[in-house]
């Protein structure tokens, strides 16, 4: 396989993906101050991402440093007038946002980040048109790799699809940060990416 593909795609209608994941909703004057309830999420070590954008949803993820609680701030607006929780404890967290409003821009940050990021839902209804790029066998975090990055970051797609080989040579954990997490940090907040599994990543 070639080892940098990148495609921009117009598509004409409403883009819908299903979302997974639970979370608890909070209710309290701020969930962020009562964080002692479940345990203080520390700054992250994996930043800020969203994933499973839809017309209406959207998940949040991130890995702390420490075992804590994992909240998210977010709203239409900077000011990021709700909050919201997943109710677990740990390093690894995903935070589901559910009653967004179609193709709308939304921002967030979550506890222990420093920088609000932001991303927009699909789009909803006749007429509804989206962008898409499409990458492969990218994870080996070469110097290409992270030219294909600045490339994403530059065209601005509503999400990318990966066609597999995410990181080399195969699919172990400690290879995501520094050959996925790393190279994609600054596309990944704000557009998701929805991969498929190459033999790389499945390899034993």
């Amino acid at each position: 396989m070639a080892k940098r593909v990148s495609l921009l795609w117009r598509g004409r209608r409403a883009l819908r993906v299903a979302a997974r994941g639970t979370n608890v909703a909070l209710e309290a004057p701020s969930v962020f101050a009562r964080s002692l309830v479940f345990g203080v999420a520390e700054p992250s070590a994996r930043d800020q991402y969203v994933q499973n954008v839809s017309a209406r949803s959207a998940v949040i993820a991130w890995m702390s440093e420490e075992p804590g609680a994992g909240f998210v701030q977010y709203g239409e607006t900077p000011e990021l007038e709700h909050e919201q929780g997943d109710g677990r404890i740990g390093k690894r967290h995903a935070v589901t946002l559910f009653g967004l409003r179609p193709g709308s821009r939304y921002y967030y940050r979550v506890a222990g980040a420093q920088k609000t990021a932001s991303f927009r839902t699909a789009p909803e209804g006749p007429g509804s048109g989206f962008t898409f790029a499409v990458v492969g066998d990218s994870g080996t975090g070469s110097k290409a790799q992270l030219a294909v990055a600045g490339l994403l970051e530059r065209m601005e797609p509503d999400l990318i699809l990966h066609t597999g080989d995410v990181v080399y040579p195969k699919g172990d954990d400690a290879d995501y940060d520094p050959k996925f997490f790393a190279p994609y940090r600054r596309i990944i907040e704000s557009v998701p990416i929805f991969p498929s599994l190459g033999n790389h990543d499945v390899d034993e």
